[in-house]
């Protein structure tokens, strides 16, 4: 069984509509997904759930009662409409694709950082370029809690 957490990677973010595309991930049990199913204009996520996955778990749920899944808001109407309206942009407006040209230019550039003397590695895809951040690079010491915070205080992100 894998479930995709979909709310980080999906959507664009790494340069496919979703992380399993890039990562050649083609048929998951489950996927979740949520402020970029609305492009956080309103609140929303779900999950796509494999049909025999799903039928598996509501012949199950049958017996408890209930197929619990949800919380307060769900289905709310104006969420879903923004929703519909978000995905039919993304279509419209080739957003995965833009994607894909847009985060692999993004880490072209944060690759440059690389020989600065506090960056480690760089990597990532599309828009999610993580990297390490070294007090001492050639022996691969970070920073202290202290430092970062005095870092952030000053002003650093």
């Amino acid at each position: 069984m894998f479930w995709a957490d979909e709310v980080i990677t999906g959507f664009g973010r790494t340069g496919s509509d979703f992380g399993c595309t890039t990562m050649n991930i083609h048929d998951p049990d489950m996927m979740t997904f949520a402020k970029q199913l609305s492009s956080a204009y309103m609140p929303i996520s779900a999950s796509a759930i494999r049909r025999d996955v799903y039928e598996a778990m509501i012949d199950q749920s049958a017996a408890a009662g209930a197929f619990g899944h949800g919380y307060t808001y769900s289905g709310h109407p104006v969420a879903c409409a923004v929703a519909l309206r978000v995905l039919e942009i993304y279509e419209r407006d080739n957003i995965f694709s833009r994607a894909s040209a847009t985060g692999a230019y993004l880490q072209e550039q944060l690759k440059k950082f690389e020989s600065h003397p506090l960056v480690g590695e760089v990597r990532g895809e599309g828009y999610l370029p993580p990297w390490n951040w070294f007090r001492i690079k050639n022996l691969n010491i970070s920073f202290k809690m202290e430092e970062l915070a005095e870092l952030l205080k000053n002003g650093s992100r």
